[in-house]
Parts: structure tokens; sequence; C-alpha cells
């Protein structure tokens, strides 16, 4: 039952379970007249969006000069 409800708050969320990190802590499970209320904790991946990354990265320049003429062969 509780797996089933799980499911459903991700889906609700939009929360892909491949995205969870370990375990869920469950905070809260009280049993009302009619209900239950649960409350949990859950570990996610981070989302990192890198569309904007090479404006964060300097450019780099190098400039040298040949100072001995390589032989051909």
């Amino acid at each position: 039952m509780i797996q089933e409800v799980l499911k459903n708050a991700l889906k609700e969320l939009g929360i892909e379970t491949k995205d969870l990190i370990g375990s869920p802590n469950f905070t809260k499970f009280e049993k009302k007249d009619t209900h239950f209320e649960i409350e949990a904790d859950i570990g996610l991946k981070p989302t990192i969006v890198l569309d904007k990354i090479k404006e964060c990265v300097p450019s780099v320049e190098w400039k040298f000069q040949m100072k001995k003429k390589l032989m051909s062969v």
C-alpha cells in the first residue's frame, strides 16, 4: 500500500523513480478516522542545465612563434 501511495505521489509531482536517491524517510504516519496521513522526505538527483555553459568558461588563446624552421624530407 505504501509503495503505491509513493508511486502515485511521485507521478503527481512529475518525478521519475530513477531520479530518487536512497529510500524515503517517513516522518509522519498517522491513522485518522477515514484516512491515513503520511509525510516522507525523499532525496532527488540534482537537475543541472548546461545550456549556457560556454558563457561560464573563459576562452583560452595560445600564441607562439616558431623559432626554427623544420626540415622537410
